[in-house]
């Protein structure tokens, strides 16, 4: 086995992956994916997202063994260029209907800009391009794929992490308890969809820890005495190594 660091370390995406010969092409595009998260504007879209999935993905796949096919190219790829358009726009009470609709879309339009001008192959990129445009949280159906359906899976648990919660809670213009108490009664009640059996384990464990955690936060936000504001809740606004065990 050969573990190779990629550059992308250098701005703190802690990452070993292990594959076959990973391509310079390849690297060029995890590189460009981690500096658009790097220079985010959205704090819950940025390096510490992509660190977090990055964990659970490794989790999974050591986990499950050889049990699924998974392209570990196309999936590194999608975990890391899902959220890049995102990371570019400031989230808003105003925008963020907009920004659920257009996610996949626009990061997908930006990963395949970036792929045509390095050269990546066709089948590549049409598996990622598919991947990241079924990671949106409003769908039709759903995905299709082993990477998609994963990658999925792995951005959804990462809706129960607190510290990431917070963060989008104290940049949020206009946030306050209200919008809190809606958002949290919403992942009380909602049922989101999962697709594997380890994915829906690992949420049941984290589920109990993060509404623990948010109860504090809320008191905080109760001590400082914000007026309550109704809006619509977004459904997925939603540390860490990467180190591939599992041959390609």
């Amino acid at each position: 086995m050969k573990y190779v660091s990629l550059p992308t370390q250098e701005i703190g995406v802690e990452t070993e992956l292990f594959v076959r010969a990973p391509s310079e092409i390849i690297k060029l595009l995890l590189d460009q994916a981690a500096g658009y998260m790097a220079r985010t504007k959205d704090p819950s879209h940025g390096l510490d997202h992509l660190n977090h999935m990055l964990k659970d993905a490794n989790r999974f796949l050591t986990a499950m063994g050889d049990q699924y096919e998974i392209d570990k190219e196309v999936l590194l790829l999608s975990l890391y260029w899902h959220d890049v358009w995102k990371s570019q726009h400031k989230p808003a009470l105003g925008n963020y209907l907009f920004q659920q609709l257009y996610e996949g879309w626009g990061s997908m339009s930006m990963f395949r800009k970036c792929a045509r001008l390095v050269g990546l192959s066709s089948r590549i990129t049409g598996a990622v391009s598919y991947a990241i445009r079924k990671h949106s949280a409003i769908q039709i159906r759903p995905a299709k794929t082993l990477e998609a359906q994963l990658l999925w899976d792995i951005d959804t648990l990462d809706l129960w992490n607190a510290q990431r919660t917070r963060a989008l809670f104290r940049n949020l213009r206009g946030a306050n308890v209200s919008l809190l108490d809606s958002y949290l009664l919403y992942m009380q009640k909602v049922g989101f969809r999962l697709n594997f059996e380890w994915t829906k384990n690992e949420a049941q464990k984290i589920k109990p820890l993060f509404f623990k955690e948010m109860s504090k936060f809320r008191a905080n936000l109760m001590n400082g005495k914000k007026s309550p504001q109704p809006v619509f809740l977004q459904t997925k606004v939603t540390s860490t190594k990467w180190n591939l065990n599992n041959k390609l």
